[in-house]
């Protein structure tokens, strides 16, 4: 009996004992203590370090990164300097978000110090540091005892310790530093520029890019501990609620931000409303946990583990819906898959399985999820912008078809105009001109009077017909056409010049007959509106250019008012946008007179 008994103690000694004491030479940067620790769990969560130093106490098993815990987690491990010198070092715990730790140092049964950090403390030195320190000054040739106790209820524990150099844990933190402002620049800069564009494209692959990028920045703005920069203390866990939220902005914007990408909703409608059913009742859950006793009992461990395994489940089915569409030849799907798969990965490894407890971490705990995230953002920013540009591509083709239709619709309203210009000058000339022709040969010898008016009306008759009807004016006879026009509405109440200076050989008729019509629109605009007594046409070449000049002393008028009134300046305008001309007007009602310039390329 008295074997059995000795052989149990024993059994009980070395299982309490198995851990080895980490043994310092000065030489070793870094140790991961976990190898080192034994584990209590306190499922009263009320104990003291007095009381648990003294319960059954097992080797810790795996790492230091628990799921969701229920109750206080105590660690400890045996420390020895066996060197002839003191020997600083720091206990560095590379992650902020741990509600309360408590670290005491034993040298035998006597306390020595304690350290008390964590968010809900107030603890200022997190605005500084990526995650929590203690400092260590351990004598020559002793041999210490260190617990750590950790209280943060009903979240994922990630308490991964690290016993490092002064100088390793300054280096740590550079490097740590040092990438995250730069990802919080590149980010800043992405959801920035991406929000600019949605303003000015408004394609909703940038607006929901935009709040895909606010949310991940809500959600490691949490585990980075940017809350800090602002507060010394998180006493009711607000840090929880800000990464409910980035988590499901995430979760519910990512898939749209893709479909925006690759067509996958319409491939997977069942899968895609399932999907979508579990991810609306992650907002039912947010809004519960907005009430601090809620988010601060047993309510947050549920709610934490239901929200970690659909995002989990939504990421994984992104990448099999990104996969399938692979074989649809999507443009997007391949860059998309091959980033993508990086990307979950990265995730899976830095925040999922740890926070399930199945993966260790390491002093550098988001760099890599940092990195993967800083080339998702290139990644993105080139693929939307390529999207971008086939937008400005097919607005500019739009619009150059729009500007044809335009053109096109200009032409047939010119072409009905001539054309009824035509049937309207060959109804005066034949049939109206006829007729007075025909009444003014059966008039008698000595009905004169009748005899000149009939005359004077069949001159005006013939006139306006003439005027009427489309000239088709060449280039040879463009100027005497033109000079033979302003003579033709010339009299003592108005005078009209027209002059020609190095005026271009013009080979389109068609050119040179809008220009005709346009100055007899100018003409006729003078009669009626101008009350002018001069009227000057200058047409000039130069440079592969041919310019109207028109100008008149009359009363002018109101550029502004009669602009889209004018059925004369219309015209004008319709048959320069045809040439792709130009036109400036300087006039006002009541003023000296009214200049007008027309050019055209040629």
């Amino acid at each position: 009996m008295k074997r059995v008994l000795l052989i149990i103690v024993l059994i009980i000694s070395f299982v309490l004992c198995n851990a080895k004491d980490i043994n310092i030479y000065g030489t070793l940067d870094e140790i991961d203590i976990a190898p080192y620790c034994l584990e209590f769990i306190d499922k009263t969560n009320e104990l003291n370090v007095f009381e648990v130093k003294n319960e059954n106490w097992k080797e810790l098993e795996g790492s230091l990164d628990f799921g969701s815990v229920k109750y206080v987690q105590w660690i400890k491990f045996n420390i020895s300097n066996n060197t002839d010198g003191e020997i600083k070092k720091v206990l560095f715990i590379p992650y902020n978000h741990i509600h309360k730790i408590d670290l005491f140092i034993f040298s035998g049964d006597s306390l020595l110090s304690i350290g008390k950090q964590g968010t809900m403390r107030n603890d200022s030195s997190l605005r500084f540091n990526s995650g929590h320190s203690f400092n260590l000054d351990l004598k020559s040739c002793q041999k210490y005892t260190i617990v750590i106790k950790y209280n943060h209820l009903y979240r994922p524990l990630r308490a991964s310790t690290f016993l490092i150099s002064p100088s390793r844990f300054e280096e740590i933190n550079w490097q740590n530093h040092r990438l995250l402002w730069f990802w919080r620049g590149a980010f800043l800069f992405a959801i920035i520029i991406s929000l600019i564009i949605y303003f000015f494209v408004g394609l909703r692959l940038f607006l929901y890019y935009f709040i895909l990028n606010a949310g991940i920045g809500i959600f490691m703005a949490s585990q980075l501990g940017d809350y800090f920069i602002f507060f010394n203390v998180d006493s009711t866990d607000i840090s929880t609620l800000v990464e409910f939220g980035g988590a499901i902005m995430v979760t519910f914007f990512f898939p749209l931000f893709l479909n925006t990408l690759v067509k996958i909703r319409e491939r997977n409608k069942l899968v895609w409303n399932i999907m979508y059913g579990f991810i609306y009742f992650m907002i039912v859950i947010f809004v519960v946990n907005i009430f601090p006793q809620m988010r601060m009992g047993i309510v947050q461990y549920y709610s934490h583990i239901y929200i970690i395994i659909v995002a989990t489940f939504v990421f994984l089915l992104q990448l099999i819906f990104l996969f399938r569409s692979v074989f649809y030849k999507d443009i997007n799907a391949i860059v998309l898959f091959i980033v993508y798969c990086f990307y979950v990965g990265t995730v899976l490894l830095n925040i999922t399985l740890p926070n399930l407890g199945f993966m260790p971490g390491n002093p550098f705990v988001y760099n890599s999820l940092l990195i993967i995230s800083l080339i998702e953002i290139f990644t993105f920013m080139i693929l939307m912008g390529r999207e971008a540009l086939n937008v400005y591509k097919d607005r500019a083709v739009l619009k150059k078809k729009e500007e044809q239709h335009q053109h096109e619709m200009m032409l047939s309203i010119i072409k009905a105009q001539e054309e009824e210009r035509d049937r309207v000058g060959r109804t005066l000339h034949d049939s109206i001109g006829g007729s007075l022709a025909i009444i003014k040969q059966n008039l008698r010898d000595e009905d004169k009077n009748i005899k000149r008016i009939l005359s004077k009306t069949i001159s005006v008759v013939r006139s306006l017909s003439h005027g009427l009807v489309s000239p088709m004016v060449k280039q040879d006879e463009f100027q005497d056409e033109l000079k033979e026009l302003c003579y033709m509405f010339n009299s003592s109440r108005l005078k009209m010049h027209c002059y020609f200076n190095n005026w271009p050989e013009i080979e389109s008729e068609e050119i040179t007959t809008h220009l005709y019509r346009i100055t007899q629109e100018l003409i006729q605009n003078a009669l009626k509106h101008s009350n002018a007594r001069n009227v000057y046409f200058q047409f000039i070449g130069e440079d592969g250019t041919a310019s109207l000049f028109y100008e008149d002393d009359g009363i002018g008028f109101n550029y502004d008012e009669n602009d889209n009134k004018g059925l004369g300046l219309r015209n004008i305008r319709n048959r320069l946008s045809i040439m792709n001309g130009t036109l400036t007007i300087d006039s006002s009602l009541g003023g000296y007179g009214t200049t007008m310039i027309l050019e055209i390329k040629l």
